[in-house]
């Protein structure tokens, strides 16, 4: 059977809210899906507009005709529609899923962009870095030479470095880009995937932004399935296909049993451990009065304004950190070369 790439939460979202359009409207599916295609710029949703299509037209039900593409949906995505159908309510379904993952695209960006900008300055300056040592220090050491000149151990260290980089930066290159596909490679074996689900968890930079980021995509989809009628304990199963991280899969699977057995739910958010105690705390007190999907849609907000304040302060405190790091190094590498050219040229005045 041939493998699909997975759609794109912003995909996902677009082709949810269409599909639930056409199921509201007087025209057939199959219709819908050839009109779902003819507007789609994505060549994956015109794809799979097509193979539930032919499905379809082979007997299946929308709903089977759906599950045969969780490769690409999801089984989040397919749990939900045959929660959908089976209750009748399939297009609010889709409105809803498409709701989550129009969310959880939007804090995903938001995560990107904080991250990929320091990220972005620190190639820059280090391609700065680079050029100086690679490129200019080599002209002043031939101009050190040319006037009889003598440059001390770290000058000459720096220049050695410059001319080792310039006559090996292919092989630099290749090597970087074998690192990274091993670390591909590797970070898809479940071993090492838990290792590095544990190590953002834990790095002091990252740590809080990725703890809250869960929350957040947690709490969402939680206050959506219990809208839906769907019991707790089976709603932390649910949400598991939407979580990137196998440390926290893990702690929803625990909090899911707990709760199958019957216990407390703060010891279920306790074990979870991603909200703070005056949330578990409202979580119980709200579950006894069946507003639990209200609270966790009030937590969420005030956990998303809490992300966006650390992303801000994040991206804040590197720009200026960065910018001094790479400055100090570049005026270091630039003082241990015009000094002892600004020697040279007293001893000659």
């Amino acid at each position: 059977m041939k493998k699909y790439k997975q759609l794109s939460y912003e995909e996902i979202s677009l082709f949810s809210r269409e599909l639930a359009m056409v199921i509201n409207s007087d025209i057939s599916i199959q219709e819908g899906l050839e009109l779902i295609k003819s507007q789609s710029k994505e060549k994956a949703i015109a794809a799979l507009c097509d193979r539930i299509k032919v499905n379809i037209n082979n007997g299946y039900s929308l709903k089977k005709a759906i599950e045969q593409e969780e490769e690409i949906l999801s089984p989040y995505f397919i749990s939900m529609i045959d929660i959908g159908a089976d209750s009748g309510n399939i297009d609010i379904m889709l409105n809803r899923i498409s709701e989550s993952y129009e969310k959880d695209s939007k804090i995903s960006k938001k995560i990107r962009s904080a991250i990929t900008y320091p990220i972005i300055l620190t190639l820059l300056m280090l391609s700065v870095v680079v050029l100086l040592i690679v490129e200019v220090i080599p002209l002043f050491n031939d101009i050190l030479l040319s006037l009889g000149g003598e440059v001390n151990s770290f000058t000459k260290s720096i220049i050695s470095t410059g001319i080792f980089l310039g006559d090996n930066i292919l092989l630099i290159l290749g090597i970087i880009i074998f690192i990274y596909i091993v670390y591909k490679i590797f970070s898809k074996m479940s071993s090492f995937q838990n290792f590095f689900d544990q190590l953002r968890l834990t790095l002091p930079f990252r740590k809080g932004i990725e703890t809250t980021y869960y929350s957040v995509i947690i709490a969402k989809n939680l206050a959506m399935l219990i809208k839906s009628g769907i019991a707790l304990a089976l709603s932390f199963d649910m949400i598991k296909p939407v979580i990137n991280n196998n440390i926290i899969k893990k702690k929803l699977d625990m909090a899911s049993i707990l709760l199958k057995n019957e216990q407390d739910i703060n010891l279920a958010f306790e074990k979870l451990d991603m909200f703070p105690n005056i949330y578990r705390r409202m979580f119980q007190v709200a579950h006894r009065t069946g507003h639990l999907d209200e609270v966790l849609d009030q937590a969420a907000d005030k956990m998303e304004e809490q992300l966006d304040y650390r992303l801000e302060k994040l991206t804040t405190v590197l720009e200026p950190v960065l910018i001094i790091l790479i400055s100090l190094i570049v005026g270091v590498i630039l003082i241990s070369i015009i000094f002892p050219v600004i020697e040279i040229m007293n001893s000659i005045g």
